[in-house]
C-alpha cells in the first residue's frame, strides 16, 4: 500500500493533536475514538519506506523571485523562514484564501454583486428546499469539539424555512447553499464529486452557463439543472447538445446540522445544487488545487499549515499576491516536536 501525503499542509479538522502523528495520539483508549486512534497509529507505524519529495512540481519557475519563493516555502514547512524570507514574502501584496467560512462567504456575496455590475446583469436567487431530519447519528454529535443543543423543533414551517434561507453559508454542516445567487458567467466552485470521468469533482472550478427553474413550495425559485462549463478540466468534456466542457448539476439532497441563531442545531435534509461562488474559498477547500493567480489574506490564518497551504497554490510568484500583512512567529520558532520527528522518519 502506498500512501501519499504532504505534512507540511494541514492536519485534520481538530488541529495537529488529532492527527496519528501526535504524540498523544492513543493514549486514552478508554473511548471508542481513543482506540480508534491507537490502532490508526499502530498502522502508520508499520510503514517501513518513506520517500520525501524534494522538488516543487507545482512551480518551477527560473526567476530570482521563484527561486526566493520555493526557498521560503520549504523553510516554511519546517516552520523555520529566515528573516530574508520573511521580508521577500512581504514584498508580495485572483480566488482570495482566507481562513475562516465567514470571511469567504463575505467575499463571495460582494464578488457576486460586482461581477454582476461590471457585466450589466442582474443577479437571480435560488432557494433550497430544507426538510427537518428525523435521524440523528450520535456517535457523530458527541464526537463534536464543541458540543451545541439539539433543538426541539420537529416540523417544518414557512417562518421557519425563511429563517433558514437567512443564515449564512457558514451555518450549515455541509456549507450547502440556502440560496444561490447567480448571474450568467459567474464563477463557482463545485462543491461534491457528481461524477469523476466527467470531470465533474469536488473543487473543479466552472463558471454559470444557463439554467432551468421553477417555482418551489413556498413560491421562490428553486433550481431544477444548473448547466455549467468546466475551467480548464483534465480532459475536455464533450455531451450530446451541449457546448465543449458545459455539464448539467442536479439538486442533491444534503443532511446535516444548520446552526441556528441561539446557537442550537437543528438537523436538516438540504435539497440544492452543489455549488459556491468562486470568488473565495477556505485554506482547507484549497488544498490540491493548483492555480495561476492567487490572492491570499495572510493575516486570517491561523498557523503555518495553513500559510504553507495557500502560498503553494500558485504555479507562479508572480501571480501570487498577499493582502495587508502578516505575523512573522506563526511561520518562524521551529514546528512541534511531533511534527519534526515524522519529517525524521
Amino acid at each position: 500500500m502506498i500512501f501519499v501525503g504532504d505534512f507540511a499542509q494541514l492536519p485534520p479538522v481538530g488541529g495537529e493533536n488529532v492527527s496519528l502523528f501526535s504524540h498523544t495520539a492513543g493514549l486514552n483508549r478508554t473511548t471508542l475514538q481513543g482506540n480508534y486512534a491507537a490502532i490508526g497509529k499502530a498502522l502508520w507505524h508499520q510503514v517501513n519506506t518513506v520517500v520525501i519529495l524534494r522538488k516543487n512540481m507545482r512551480n518551477q519557475g527560473q526567476s530570482v523571485d521563484d527561486v526566493k519563493f520555493r526557498r521560503a516555502l520549504e523553510n516554511m514547512r519546517y516552520k523555520a523562514c529566515t528573516p530574508e524570507d520573511v521580508r521577500f514574502l512581504k514584498t508580495l501584496d485572483a480566488p482570495i484564501i482566507v481562513g475562516e467560512n465567514r470571511q469567504k462567504d463575505e467575499i463571495n456575496r460582494l464578488g457576486c454583486l460586482r461581477y454582476a455590475a461590471d457585466t450589466s446583469q442582474k443577479l437571480t436567487d435560488f432557494y433550497s428546499t430544507d426538510s427537518i431530519t428525523t435521524t440523528l447519528e450520535e456517535h457523530r454529535e458527541k464526537s463534536t469539539i464543541k458540543c451545541k443543543s439539539r433543538s426541539k423543533v420537529n416540523t417544518m414551517s414557512a417562518e421557519l424555512q425563511r429563517l433558514l434561507w437567512e443564515l449564512p453559508l457558514s451555518s450549515h454542516e455541509n456549507h450547502a447553499a440556502p440560496v444561490l445567487t447567480l448571474c450568467t458567467g459567474l464563477p463557482v466552485i463545485i462543491r461534491y464529486n457528481v461524477a469523476t470521468e466527467l470531470n465533474i469533482t469536488k473543487g473543479q472550478r466552472a463558471t454559470v452557463y444557463s439554467w432551468h427553474a421553477s417555482k418551489g413550495q413556498y413560491g421562490n425559485l428553486v433550481l431544477d439543472t444548473l448547466f455549467v462549463q468546466l475551467e480548464k478540466p483534465p480532459t475536455p468534456v464533450n455531451l450530446d447538445g451541449l457546448p465543449t466542457n458545459v455539464v448539467p448539476l442536479l439538486p442533491r439532497k444534503n443532511a446535516g446540522y444548520v446552526l441556528l441563531l441561539d446557537d442550537s442545531k437543528l438537523y436538516v435534509t438540504r435539497l440544492q445544487i452543489d455549488v459556491l461562488p468562486g470568488f473565495a474559498m477556505t485554506a482547507y477547500a484549497s488544498q490540491g488545487h493548483s492555480m495561476d493567480k492567487v490572492t491570499i489574506m495572510l493575516n486570517s490564518l491561523r498557523d503555518h499549515h495553513a500559510f504553507y497551504t495557500a502560498l503553494s497554490r500558485c504555479r507562479s510568484v508572480a501571480n501570487t499576491t498577499i493582502l495587508q500583512g502578516f505575523d512573522p512567529r506563526i511561520i518562524t520558532g521551529g514546528a512541534s516536536g511531533s511534527l519534526r520527528k515524522n519529517f525524521a522518519s
